[in-house]
């Protein structure tokens, strides 16, 4: 189910209990518990390791057979047996003189490609079906844990929330645009899921004293990313004016229609799945929203 970060009206993340609030498609308010999601994180994470014990397993049983049968599993190899006998049998029931004759073995022989051919089509064709069944799940449950763990990490960062942020950028378009460059992996040591920041292919390491060489923490890693981003000064927030910005009365008319038209579409992108187009599309609405307040 599609849900939005609930903004709002200066344009910042709404926070219940120091968590953040999104709106479900029924208008409905979800707190986002992050340690709860955490602990949701690691079962997914024990669920595809589980996954994974089970097609080493099987890739195990399989071994045995790979030297001679490199291209048949055990089921083809029982069936292919089962015509090879049948094979078999046939020969040892022909008499000498047919078994001499030259047009028979051929028959022989082109029954047995046959057979086999036919076995080790269905075998490739139903472990390929497998094989990408089995991908297909593991990397929709990779992709749950990222947005788990790195969503919320966006959400709660003071680069995009609070009262505060440090940035003009929402929490959806900071992570369409900076997410791509954190990973979620096991940790060597502890074994436990952590969120890695990249750049350049290269992990991010932390700059303070007492963790010099470390993972840098996500907070330490995004800041890191920001300072190298090319476009850094136009999503940093502007400092306060004093006082005295008046003017921009009027023509707003415009700006509200347009502002319509972005929510509405945006609307309809998410109720379509269509999550590139409406990530787009809400980092369209926070400027014109932005630009609206500064009038």
């Amino acid at each position: 189910m599609a849900m939005k970060l609930k903004i709002d009206e200066n344009g910042n993340a709404v926070l219940q209990d120091g968590k953040p609030v999104y709106m479900t498609e029924d208008d409905k308010e979800f707190v986002a518990d992050v340690p709860a999601m955490h602990s949701k994180t690691l079962e997914l994470k024990s669920e595809a390791k589980r996954n994974r014990e089970k097609a080493e397993a099987a890739e195990s049983q399989l071994a045995v057979f790979a030297v001679l049968f490199p291209d048949m599993d055990s089921d083809a190899l029982k069936t292919w047996k089962t015509g090879a006998d049948d094979a078999l049998t046939t020969v040892k029931n022909l008499g000498d003189k047919e078994l001499l004759d030259a047009g028979k073995v051929e028959e022989i022989k082109t029954e047995l490609k046959e057979a086999h051919d036919k076995n080790l089509l269905k075998v490739k064709t139903q472990f390929g079906e497998k094989e990408d069944a089995y991908v297909a799940t593991i990397a929709g449950k990779d992709e749950r844990i990222f947005d788990l763990m790195v969503g919320n990490a966006f959400v709660s960062s003071k680069f995009f929330s609070g009262e505060e942020p440090v940035t003009t950028m929402l929490p959806d378009a900071a992570l369409a645009l900076f997410g791509p460059m954190f990973k979620v992996q096991e940790n060597k040591t502890t074994k436990v899921l952590e969120i890695v920041g990249y750049h350049g292919g290269d992990e991010i390491l932390s700059s303070q004293p007492d963790m010099v060489g470390e993972i840098a923490p996500v907070e330490e890693a995004l800041e890191q990313i920001i300072n190298r981003y090319p476009g850094k000064e136009r999503i940093m927030q502007k400092p306060k004016s004093g006082s005295g910005a008046g003017g921009g009365q009027g023509g707003g008319g415009g700006d509200d229609t347009d502002l319509a038209k972005l929510i509405a579409q945006h609307k309809k992108a998410v109720d379509e799945g269509k999550g590139r187009e409406a990530i787009s599309l809400k980092t369209r609405i926070h400027a014109l929203q932005t630009k609206t307040r500064t009038a």
